[in-house]
């Protein structure tokens, strides 16, 4: 199950946001395999949803009316919340508040990271969902999964999330840029009506913000790579890439050998086009993270890359 941080033996579930007649003949007919999404556990007891999605979907070339909620402190990341998700997100906050006085404080242990609960925010004295980030000596770290801040909180501040507001996906996407976002763009963005448009680009994705038909921002999205991760006690077939020295090796599963094949021909492709071209694009202001094209020094050719440092 996702959000769980180490592997379990049989424990205690409760599906919430489903109704269970069929559940048992679905669950016959995948051999009782299943992929779930861990949202809470409260008192030993897992509350799991079918529903594996994290945030809207925002799909490209389409106009997409929203807001921007917030925009973080190192200025490239943006969270964009679709019209379509504002109505539902209304009526729980609603409903949330009006729970206050009965909502049940979050127990010490019930507190690790990643999990779901309500905090008061710190501005309004509002109560929001949030996900545990860090737990600290003297605070605890949250985010709140609906606008993108983030805040340490004291235990006193922290509630048990009920049951019924689980299963609502998140109502903000996260959009990571290339660019620093100014202050005084943020203040036009935030918390007002704007049109978000994804574009396909050259190798990336451009996020479009417009305000009454007029572009306010565009901007590069930011895209990262997940380093691959190998199961404990199982033998995997792999094909030896580079030997960074006698205690480090980089190897790719030979189930991945062909996709990467293919990678390094459309990277060669590319090469032959850019070769017409006057020069590449300079990488003006790179970010830890993100990805990029390289010329390797000792063959002259382009690879795709990483920024570490």
């Amino acid at each position: 199950m996702k959000e769980m941080e180490k592997i379990a033996g049989a424990v205690k579930c409760k599906l919430v946001g489903r109704d269970m007649e069929g559940w048992e003949q679905k669950l016959v007919m995948s051999e009782y395999k299943v992929e779930l999404m861990c949202l809470a556990m409260y008192d030993n007891v897992y509350f799991v949803s079918e529903d594996l999605s994290t945030s809207p979907s925002l799909p490209v070339h389409e106009d997409i009316p929203g807001s921007v909620s917030h925009v973080c402190l190192h200025r490239t990341t943006l969270w964009f919340c679709p019209s379509t998700h504002q109505s539902a997100l209304d009526t729980m906050m609603d409903q949330l508040n009006e729970l206050a006085i009965k909502l049940t404080p979050l127990h010490v242990s019930n507190l690790f990271s990643g999990q779901f609960c309500v905090a008061k925010f710190s501005e309004d004295g509002g109560l929001y969902r949030a996900r545990v980030t860090r737990v600290g000596e003297d605070k605890v770290s949250v985010f709140y999964v609906d606008f993108g801040n983030n805040e340490d909180k004291d235990m006193e501040e922290l509630f048990v999330l009920p049951e019924d507001f689980m299963n609502l996906t998140p109502a903000v996407a996260k959009v990571e840029t290339e660019n620093s976002v100014s202050s005084e763009l943020e203040d036009k963005l935030v918390g007002v009506e704007v049109v978000l448009r994804m574009e396909e680009g050259i190798g990336k994705r451009l996020a479009k913000f417009c305000i009454e038909g007029k572009e306010m921002l565009c901007c590069p999205e930011q895209l990262r790579v997940e380093v691959e991760t190998f199961p404990v006690g199982m033998k995997i077939e792999v094909s030896v890439g580079y030997v960074e020295s006698v205690r480090m090796v980089w190897v790719t599963p030979m189930a991945k050998v062909d996709g990467i094949q293919a990678s390094q021909e459309l990277v060669e492709k590319v090469t032959e086009v850019l070769a017409t071209q006057d020069k590449l694009a300079t990488l003006a202001s790179p970010q830890i993270g993100q990805m990029a094209v390289a010329r390797f020094s000792e063959d002259d050719m382009l690879y795709r890359c990483r920024v570490e440092k």
